[in-house]
């Protein structure tokens, strides 16, 4: 599967409602992790009270099922509610290291109603492995995701 048909499925699998909520979040995070082999951990991270909670995730598993908000890339992304593109993750200072091979990390703000409800958090083994075009073509999943993740987070809360 190429990137745009990773892309597609993705958001069709978003959009289709008879599909629950973590499933829906699983499949779009395997098309993505299929669709880019540099990729090598994808996941989203649900925003519960000033906590990060693990959901849906393709890779290596994680000690990290709980970051507070502030803490890592992750933590400062929804603090600072910014997306994040780290080159480098070893010159990093608030790094969280979830695996010792992870170069690069890029971590997109997932928005429901202009509230921040949980973040899509994509590692790599590369250094330098996202780009600008990366951000742009997941934007419209993140949105899409949204509605999705403010559920499951209210679902924990």
């Amino acid at each position: 599967m190429d990137r745009d048909q990773a892309l597609n499925e993705a958001q069709t699998v978003l959009t289709d409602e008879s599909v629950d909520d973590a499933a829906a979040l699983h499949r779009a995070v395997e098309v993505l992790s299929d669709a880019h082999p540099a990729w090598s951990w994808v996941g989203v991270y649900l925003l519960v009270g000033d906590k990060l909670i693990l959901g849906p995730f393709v890779g290596p598993d994680t000690e990290h099922t709980e970051i507070p908000v502030g803490t890592g890339v992750c933590g400062q992304a929804v603090e600072s509610g910014r997306n994040m593109v780290i080159g480098n993750v070893k010159q990093y200072g608030e790094y969280l290291a979830c695996s010792p091979s992870t170069q690069s990390e890029m971590v997109l703000l997932i928005k429901d109603d202009g509230d921040i409800v949980g973040e899509l958090d994509i590692d790599s083994d590369d250094l330098d492995a996202f780009a600008p075009e990366d951000l742009d073509a997941l934007r419209p999943l993140a949105a899409l995701a949204g509605p999705r993740c403010r559920r499951l987070a209210a679902a924990l809360s």
